[in-house]
């Protein structure tokens, strides 16, 4: 599955594969002036806290010639966070 994200004029800002059995996000690309700005690929996906997470992702940038893997150790899904961690400073 293919899904566009477009600006009101028509140019494409963000594209998305998707895969449909799984439910995932295969790959997604920024684009700026019709040329693909960055592009990121998720794979080795894994049942983790009740839900498919990708554990490697991969981000290029075309134009630059910079690609840079990640591949995860672990997730902490939904961990306790003190309470003030969102307050303002005083």
């Amino acid at each position: 599955v293919a899904v566009e994200c477009r600006a009101a004029d028509g140019a494409l800002l963000r594209s998305f594969r998707l895969d449909a059995a799984s439910a995932t996000i295969v790959a997604e690309t920024s684009w700026r002036d019709g040329e693909p700005r960055l592009e990121l690929r998720y794979a080795d996906y894994r049942p983790t806290a009740g839900t498919l997470l990708p554990w490697r992702i991969s981000l290029a940038y075309p134009d630059r010639a910079v690609t840079l893997a990640i591949e995860i150790e672990r997730y902490e899904v939904d961990p306790a966070l003190p309470a003030d961690l969102f307050e303002p400073p005083a």
